[in-house]
């Protein structure tokens, strides 16, 4: 079943890539049609970390062959929003990572008695706990899933949504950390910052309808040096 879910995976990746769109339209395409063929199988199928990671490099070594991401551009900068200076890709490693914590918190706070069975089973299990992965995944994103708790009359849906969303932000953040560390690309995190610089038109022209893919990836290449 991996095996099917890669290549179709694969498959659309290419499809839309080798299509006329330009590059946002691309970019909106793999995220409607090809990431949640996926994203649909995380803690269905037991994937692996390293597996995921492996598909997400295949992915940039797609995009790199179709000229949509330049092969000395940073990686990083296509998983976080067109509209902060990014390509707005969804990341396979951070959804999985969103997800399983999100399914953790809610079959941990839910009131139904067959799904607090359910967690119990899931906590004894050695291999392919939902918790254990979950708890492991909160660690390195540095998420306290319990500050979203307090409001104890806040539905458990409510709960969870909000528990990804800080999870999401937290891993947003945490690529920008890393980008922000190298010491080429991180000058141009550096310079945005600054008092003298508009950050929304900036910005504004990754979100240009008639933007050429190839010319995109230059761009972005080529604005590290600033």
């Amino acid at each position: 079943m991996k095996e099917k879910i890669r290549k179709g995976y694969y498959h659309r990746i290419k499809l839309i890539l080798t299509s006329k769109l330009n590059s946002s339209n691309k970019i909106s395409d793999i995220n409607a049609l090809a990431i949640p063929f996926e994203v649909y199988s995380i803690n269905i199928i037991n994937w692996q970390i390293k597996e995921i990671r492996k598909m997400d490099a295949k992915k940039s070594r797609l995009f790199t062959i179709h000229k949509m991401h330049h092969p000395k551009a940073k990686v990083d900068r296509m998983y976080l929003p067109r509209k902060e200076g990014w390509r707005g890709l969804i990341q396979f490693d951070c959804t999985h990572k969103t997800s399983t914590i999100g399914l953790d918190k809610y079959i941990a706070s839910t009131k139904d008695q067959l799904l607090k069975q359910v967690h119990k089973y899931d906590i004894s299990k050695t291999l392919y706990s939902i918790h254990k992965e979950a708890l492991k995944y909160a660690y390195e994103l540095q998420l306290q899933t319990n500050d979203v708790e307090m409001q104890v009359t806040m539905p458990i849906t409510k709960i969870v949504r909000e528990v990804k969303r800080t999870a999401k932000m937290q891993a947003a953040n945490n690529l920008k950390a890393r980008w922000k560390g190298k010491p080429l690309h991180g000058r141009y995190v550096d310079r945005i910052q600054k008092e003298d610089i508009d950050k929304e038109l900036t910005h504004k022209w990754l979100q240009n309808s008639g933007l050429k893919a190839e010319i995109e990836g230059l761009q972005l290449l080529l604005r590290i040096k600033v």
